[in-house]
């Protein structure tokens, strides 16, 4: 009653003695969750606790195993775009992140014809057809790279034998006779 709890050991691989600076024989105090911070991602930790008061120690809990997670695993981005288009549109490129720890320090796009563009979502007039990459990087400085294809569809040609129109609305081409 009225006890504390200590971290005995955290130490690397099974090896006792390869101890995580700072934790060996460290008391947290009176508490039920205590951060342990400094490890590496993807480690296995080894780690035994004991108990103590003013007037004893228990003796040392089995060796636990924990293994650390990946900070980058979450991090997805799924790049879309508004194509297919017809040639003169606009060319809308979404770079769709998620995951990963926020907020997202930079987005990287590049693409056909030495296109390259720093922000998360593009909007630019006369896009090539090809491939688009958006590179993302997260707070923690993880990064996630993918594609999206954009296709341009010629305007149409037609021959009627006089005067013909075409305009271009956002996707729509549209042929007038006169």
């Amino acid at each position: 009653t009225g006890g504390t709890s200590a971290i005995d050991e955290v130490f690397i691989d099974g090896h006792v003695g390869d101890f995580v600076f700072g934790f060996e024989n460290h008391t947290v105090g009176n508490v039920l969750i205590y951060p342990v911070t400094g490890l590496s991602p993807l480690t296995t930790y080894y780690y035994r606790l004991r108990a103590a008061d003013a007037g004893s120690v228990s003796v040392n809990s089995n060796t636990i195993d924990v293994t650390t997670l990946d900070p980058c695993a979450s991090l997805a981005v799924s790049p879309t775009n508004n194509g297919p288009v017809c040639d003169g549109s606009t060319l809308n490129l979404f770079a769709n992140p998620s995951g990963g720890t926020l907020p997202y320090s930079q987005f990287q796009w590049s693409g056909p014809g030495g296109f390259t563009a720093g922000t998360q979502d593009v909007s630019f007039l006369n896009g090539i057809n090809g491939l688009y990459t958006v590179t993302v990087t997260d707070n923690i400085g993880c990064t996630v790279t993918a594609n999206t294809s954009f296709v341009i569809n010629p305007l149409p040609a037609i021959n009627c034998g006089g005067p013909l129109g075409v305009t271009v609305d956002e996707g729509q081409c549209t042929a007038t006779v006169s």
